[in-house]
C-alpha cells in the first residue's frame, strides 16, 4: 500500500509539471525545461512577466492612437477657427461698405448732382455687401467648392481690386473704403484658397486655384449664349447688355488715361466699371441657375432682389434729363428680376 501512494504521488507530480510546462509555453516561444518539480511562484512570476511583455506593444500602440486623436483634434479647431475668421471677415466687409458709403454721401454733402445719380452709386457697395454676406453663408455651409460661390467670390475680388486702383487715383480718399477694398481682396483670396484646397488646405496646390478659375472663366465664355428656358434667356440679355456697359466704361478709362491723365476721371469710370463687371459676373450666376432650374434657392432669391435694386437705380441714373432707351431697358429687367425673387419667395414658402 505504501508502494502504491507513492507511485500515485509520483504519478501526479509528473501531470503537474506537465501541465505548467504545457500552460508556460501558451506564452513562451520555445518550452521551459525544469530538472526538477515546478515552484508554482516562479511559474506564476514568469507568466506575469510574459503578459507585461505581451501588453507593453499594445500600450504603445495605444499612445500612438491618443497622439494621432490629439492631432485630429488639433486639425479639426483649426479647420473651425479658419472657417469662423473667414466668415467674420466677410461681415466686415458688409459693415465697411456701408460705413464707406455714409462717409462719401457726407463727403460729399452738396456736391452730389441728383439723388438718382446718389442711388446709382450707392447700389455698389449694396451689391457688394450683399455679395459679401452670401459668401459668408457659404462658408458657414461648406459650399467654397461649388461653381456658383466661386464666381461670386471672384466678383467680389475683382470689384476690390479695382476699387483699390480707385481709391489710390484720388486725392482724398475715405480711410473706410481704402479698408474696404483692402479686406475684399483678402477675404477672396481666401474665399477662392479654401473653396480649392478645402479648411485643410491639403485638397490642391496654388496652381490649382488659378487653374481653376481659369477653367470657370473659360466654362463661362463658351457657355454665354447656352439657355435651356425663356427665363435663362432673358438673364443673357442682361449679361449682354452688362458686357456692352462695362466695355464702354473701360474705353472711357483710356480715353481719360491719355494723352493727358485726368486721375479724377479715370477714378470715376473706374468705379462703375467694378459695379458692371460685379452685376455681369451675378447675371451669369443667374442664368446658370435658370437652366438648372434652381432660383428658388435662398442665394438665387438674394441675388435676385439685389439685382432689382442695381437695375432699377440704374434706369433712374440713365433717364436722368430724359427718357432714354437704355434706362427703360434696365427698368425692365429691374421689374423681372424683382418679380422672380418674389415669386421664387413665395413658392418657397408655400412649398414649406
Amino acid at each position: 500500500m505504501k508502494i502504491v501512494g507513492t507511485n500515485s504521488l509520483l504519478c501526479v507530480s509528473v501531470l503537474t509539471v506537465l501541465a505548467s510546462q504545457h500552460h508556460v509555453s501558451a506564452f513562451q516561444s520555445a518550452p521551459i525545461r525544469r530538472s526538477g518539480g515546478v515552484n508554482m511562484a516562479n511559474s506564476a512570476k514568469i507568466q506575469h512577466q510574459q503578459m507585461a511583455s505581451i501588453m507593453t506593444p499594445t500600450h504603445a500602440n495605444r499612445n500612438v492612437a491618443m497622439a494621432m486623436s490629439e492631432d485630429a483634434d488639433s486639425m479639426q479647431q483649426k479647420m473651425e477657427d479658419r472657417k469662423i475668421r473667414l466668415m467674420v471677415g466677410y461681415l466686415t466687409i458688409v459693415f465697411f461698405n456701408f460705413v464707406s458709403l455714409i462717409a462719401t454721401t457726407a463727403a460729399a454733402g452738396e456736391a452730389v448732382p441728383t439723388v438718382a445719380f446718389m442711388g446709382y452709386f450707392a447700389s455698389g457697395p449694396i451689391l457688394y455687401s450683399a455679395l459679401a454676406y452670401i459668401m459668408s453663408r457659404a462658408a458657414r455651409f461648406n459650399r467654397l467648392s461649388s461653381p456658383t460661390y466661386k464666381r461670386l467670390n471672384l466678383m467680389l475680388g475683382q470689384a476690390g481690386v479695382v476699387n483699390l486702383i480707385m481709391c489710390s487715383l484720388l486725392d482724398k480718399t475715405p480711410k473706410f473704403m481704402l479698408i474696404t477694398s483692402v479686406l475684399t481682396i483678402i477675404n477672396s483670396i481666401k474665399g477662392a484658397s479654401y473653396g480649392v484646397q478645402g479648411w485643410n488646405k491639403k485638397c490642391g496646390t496654388t496652381a490649382d486655384i488659378f487653374s481653376e478659375t481659369f477653367d470657370l472663366f473659360k466654362s463661362d465664355l463658351l457657355g454665354f449664349f447656352q439657355v435651356k428656358n425663356p427665363v435663362a434667356a432673358v438673364y443673357t440679355v442682361a449679361a449682354s447688355f452688362m458686357v456692352v456697359l462695362k466695355t464702354a466704361k473701360l474705353v472711357e478709362v483710356f480715353q481719360y488715361a491719355s494723352p493727358s491723365f485726368d486721375a479724377f476721371m479715370v477714378a470715376t469710370r473706374l468705379s462703375r466699371y467694378a459695379r458692371l463687371a460685379c452685376m455681369s459676373g451675378v447675371l451669369i450666376t443667374l442664368k446658370d441657375a435658370a437652366n438648372r432650374d434652381r432660383l428658388k434657392g435662398n442665394t438665387f432669391i438674394q441675388l435676385n432682389a439685389v439685382m432689382s435694386l442695381a437695375f432699377g437705380t440704374m434706369g433712374a441714373y440713365l433717364c436722368t434729363g430724359g427718357v432714354k432707351a437704355n434706362g427703360l431697358l434696365a427698368w425692365f429687367f429691374s421689374i423681372f428680376m424683382g418679380g422672380s425673387s418674389l415669386h421664387s419667395w413665395l413658392s418657397k414658402r408655400t412649398s414649406e
